[in-house]
């Protein structure tokens, strides 16, 4: 179950995570010459990493443009899916709520931050300011 394998992860498996951007090169529009390109890359970063510092990965894995992250809204501790949000203060980039779960009494805060603006303009057309290059992302460490 999701919620539970999300629980048992702890903070030192979560930095075995490595990640790597790549800024200004010029792409191809195809889908599958990126989708190409993303698995060259993935296969090369797989053998550098095995070949050169013994390091052997579970998964070696690209996307193209911007990226977010974000986490289930499952309990940390017992992985419980009802965990109260409550009196959310707003932020300079978002917002944090106080967090209970009822299941195993786990209290936190949860923690927010702006992600996108996207516009709506039609029924079927919503824009991403991100995506269109409206606005950059900014990628910070934890």
């Amino acid at each position: 179950m999701e919620h539970e394998e999300a629980a048992t992860h702890d903070s030192e498996e979560q930095a075995d995570e490595l990640v790597i951007r790549v800024s200004g090169a010029a792409l191809p529009d195809g889908e599958q010459e990126r989708e190409t390109i993303l698995q060259d890359l993935g296969r090369q970063v797989g053998r550098i990493l095995s070949e050169n510092h013994g390091i052997h990965a579970d998964s070696v894995t690209g996307d193209v443009g911007p990226q977010y992250t974000q986490i289930g809204d499952g309990c940390p501790v017992c992985g419980h899916s009802c965990v109260e949000l409550r009196d959310y203060t707003y932020t300079g980039n978002g917002a944090t709520a106080s967090a209970f779960c009822p299941e195993c009494e786990w209290a936190g805060t949860a923690i927010y931050r702006l992600i996108d603006y996207e516009a709506h303009r039609s029924e079927d057309d919503w824009r991403s300011a991100v995506a269109s290059d409206r606005n950059s992302a900014h990628y910070h460490g934890y």
